[in-house]
C-alpha cells in the first residue's frame, strides 16, 4: 500500500493539543506529516515535519472570514493552492487517523447527504477541478455560479461599481464545500468522493456527541472508518473544556502526553 504524504495548516503560534493528537494519529498510522506555519509553533509532536507556508500562499494572502474571523477562508485557498504543488493529501488539524489512507488520484468524501467535505482532500494537480477553485481567490469579484440570477446580477452591478464582494463576506462555506461539491459535479468527479463514515465518521451534526462521556471514539466507527472528523468550528461553539470521560476529553489529554514528551 502506498501512503500520500498528509500536509495541514497551522496558523498561529501553539498547537492545540486536540490538533497535535490529530497530526500524531495520521504518523502512527504510517503517513509522512508535513505541517505548513507562518511562525515558529509550540506543541508541535516529534516527527511531524515543519514547512513555510508561505511557499504555498503568502502570509499577506491569508483571509479571514468577516462574520466570524475564522481563518476557514484562508485554509480552502491554501488547500488548493497545495494541491496544486502536487505536495500529497490535504488534511484539517482535527482530523483523526483511525487507518492509513491509501493513495488515490482523488480523496474525497461526502459530509451529508449534500456537500463534500473539504477537510481531507486529494485531486490531481491538473484537474478542472483545481483550476476552477483557485480561479476563486484569483477573482476580482467571484460570483458564485451557483447563486440564482437576481443574487449574481446584484453581485455583477457592484462589480461594475467598483465595489466589488469580497469573499470573506460570502456565506460560510462558500469557498470550501459548496465550491467543491458544484464545481465536482460540474466536471462529473462526484463519482469518487467516498461515503461519509469512510472519511468523516460522524456527521457535523452529531458533534456534540464528541462531549457525551458516555461514548468512546470506537462508537463512530464502522469496518471501513480510515478518518473521524471532528468538526473544531462546531465544537469550539458548544464547549471552552471538554467533559471528564468524554471522547473529545480523551483525545486532549492524548495530545498534551504528546506534547509533554516533545518539550521533555
Amino acid at each position: 500500500m502506498h501512503l500520500p504524504v498528509i500536509n495541514a495548516l497551522w496558523i498561529g503560534p501553539s498547537l492545540g493539543p486536540m490538533h497535535a493528537a490529530c497530526l500524531h494519529s495520521f504518523q502512527r498510522a504510517g503517513h509522512r506529516v508535513r505541517l505548513h506555519v507562518y511562525e515558529d509553533v509550540a506543541g508541535v509532536p516529534k516527527g511531524i515535519e515543519l514547512s513555510d507556508g508561505n511557499d504555498i500562499l503568502p502570509r499577506s494572502s491569508l483571509v479571514r472570514h468577516t462574520a466570524t474571523g475564522s481563518y476557514a477562508i484562508a485554509s480552502d485557498l491554501f488547500r488548493y493552492e497545495l494541491l496544486a504543488a502536487d505536495l500529497g493529501v490535504y488534511a484539517d488539524c482535527d482530523c483523526y487517523c483511525i487507518r492509513p489512507i491509501e493513495d488515490a488520484e482523488y480523496i474525497m468524501g461526502w459530509e451529508d447527504g449534500a456537500h463534500i467535505c473539504s477537510a481531507l482532500l486529494r485531486m490531481p494537480a491538473d484537474s478542472e477541478l483545481l483550476r476552477e477553485l483557485r480561479s476563486i481567490g484569483k477573482a476580482k469579484a467571484f460570483i458564485p455560479p451557483w447563486f440564482d440570477k437576481r443574487r449574481k446580477r446584484r453581485l455583477r452591478m457592484r462589480a461594475l461599481l467598483g465595489a466589488p464582494v469580497q469573499i470573506a463576506d460570502m456565506p460560510w462555506g462558500t469557498v470550501g464545500p459548496v465550491a467543491l461539491t458544484y464545481y465536482a459535479r460540474k466536471h462529473s468527479v462526484d463519482v469518487h468522493v467516498l461515503a461519509a463514515d469512510i472519511l468523516y465518521g460522524l456527521a457535523p451534526s452529531r458533534a456534540n456527541l464528541l462531549l457525551d462521556p458516555g461514548l468512546k471514539m470506537e462508537d463512530f466507527l464502522t469496518p471501513r472508518t480510515k478518518v473521524v472528523h471532528l468538526w473544531n468550528e462546531h465544537l469550539r461553539h458548544l464547549c471552552k473544556t471538554p467533559p471528564a470521560g468524554s471522547p473529545l476529553e480523551a483525545l486532549v489529554n492524548e495530545g498534551k502526553q504528546l506534547q509533554a514528551r516533545q518539550a521533555s
